[in-house]
């Protein structure tokens, strides 16, 4: 087995564990239109709720009637309890805003330490301290510290039928699995389309096993959902990787993202892209991650990796990924480049697989990646494989353009 191909089977057993184009506009301006047809993220102008002990947030958050509001945090340090409500996470009611100290993210620190694993789950699924998704909810101006035992500090598996928009802003995500978990999981959210804007956010130290500081995915279930994530002035840093943008045993579904001066450095790798990936006995078809960047960074990403990250890059891309034979079909990954900055990441600076598989046959058929390298971004250089093993038809491939 090439090396290559172990380093891929390692990447699906992390994934299993963990979930139990067109170019890039000159300019992309705060507010971006989503090609998934939702409306723009509205500012926070709900009624304000004044907070200042972990009672009062435990009541203000679980309180029906305070749907629609915005949870003011005063200035302090708010220790979550595993034996409220919700095993003491902190779930967002409807179109409810949890905002903190405004222009000092540090002044206001959820501590989720204390919840256990237990705590941490919810019908099977592990799940963040911090839970949105039912309908328009944002998280701004506040830390969110040692989510140790769940999957994020901050998730987007809450699930309410109609348009979800979440926005997060000027929050710091520290010392967990994950900084933010971006995703849709499991048959309620199939078809889902989830709409989220990510602004001035710092993922940082997320080093918990195969961590990372953003996860944008669709996982097991979640058949033709979308996800479109408009990224601006993000800092992923210190973690075993920046980002990683999937589709996980999901047919047909699509994560769609744009990233303006993101900034995916000094981790162990910048960002690994996943078209297609199936997963245990699954089979994936038809999926569809794009992922256009203008003057973000991936840079420096030397640090330790387990054996889960093996693999050095600054961008890591797989069309369809698979650990057998004939279980992925016809998934893509599209990569706009333009004006990125990319170096000093140990190994290649962009690496693209059409598709990849431990089995001795290929992962199946029809994978491709396509890269288009626009502005300063046409000098980069990128190692490219069609298949790995083999594909004799050379329907998995890798395109570039410059």
């Amino acid at each position: 087995m090439s090396n290559s191909r172990t380093c891929l089977f390692l990447l699906a057993l992390a994934f299993v564990s963990a979930c139990s184009g067109d170019a890039v506009s000159p300019e992309l301006s705060n507010t971006v239109s989503s090609p998934l047809g939702l409306p723009a993220v509205a500012g926070t102008l709900a009624p304000a709720l004044p907070v200042s002990t972990v009672d009062a947030l435990y009541t203000a958050i679980n309180d029906p009637a305070n749907a629609g509001k915005r949870i003011q945090l005063a200035k302090g340090t708010y220790i979550l309890d595993g034996t409220r409500a919700n095993g003491g996470r902190l779930e967002l009611r409807k179109d409810m805003t949890l905002t903190g100290v405004s222009g000092h993210s540090d002044q206001v620190v959820i501590d989720a330490s204390g919840l256990s694993a237990a705590a941490l789950t919810d019908a099977g699924q592990v799940t963040g301290a911090i839970r949105t998704g039912r309908g328009n909810n944002t998280v701004e101006w506040l830390s969110i510290v040692k989510t140790i035992n769940g999957a994020a500090g901050i998730t987007t598996d809450l699930f309410l039928a109609g348009p979800t928009i979440i926005s997060i802003s000027h929050v710091t995500a520290s010392g967990g699995i994950r900084g933010f978990d971006i995703r849709n999981v499991g048959a309620a959210a199939a078809g889902r389309v989830l709409e989220v804007n990510l602004r001035d956010n710092d993922l940082a130290n997320n080093t918990l096993g195969g961590s990372q500081g953003l996860r944008i995915a669709n996982l097991a279930g979640a058949k033709g959902a979308r996800i479109h994530a408009s990224l601006s002035g993000n800092s992923s840093h210190g973690n075993i990787a920046g980002l990683i943008a999937a589709n996980v045993s999901a047919d047909s579904a699509t994560v769609d993202i744009e990233s303006d001066r993101d900034h995916f450095d000094n981790n162990g790798n910048g960002a690994i892209i996943l078209g297609g990936n199936a997963t245990g006995s699954a089979t994936i078809r038809g999926s569809l991650v794009r992922f256009s960047a203008f003057k973000s960074t991936f840079q420096h990403n030397t640090g330790t990796l387990p054996a889960v990250f093996p693999t050095r890059a600054g961008i890591a891309s797989y069309g369809g990924v698979s650990t057998a034979a004939d279980r992925a079909f016809n998934n893509r990954v599209e990569l706009t480049l333009k004006n990125i900055g990319l170096g000093d990441n140990g190994g290649p600076e962009v690496r693209a697989w059409g598709a990849i598989t431990t089995a001795s046959s290929p992962a199946g058929t029809g994978n491709v990646v396509s890269v288009v390298f626009n502005g300063n971004s046409k000098k980069l250089s990128i190692e490219t494989i069609g298949s790995d093993p083999a594909e004799p038809a050379g329907t998995n491939k890798v395109t570039v353009q410059r």
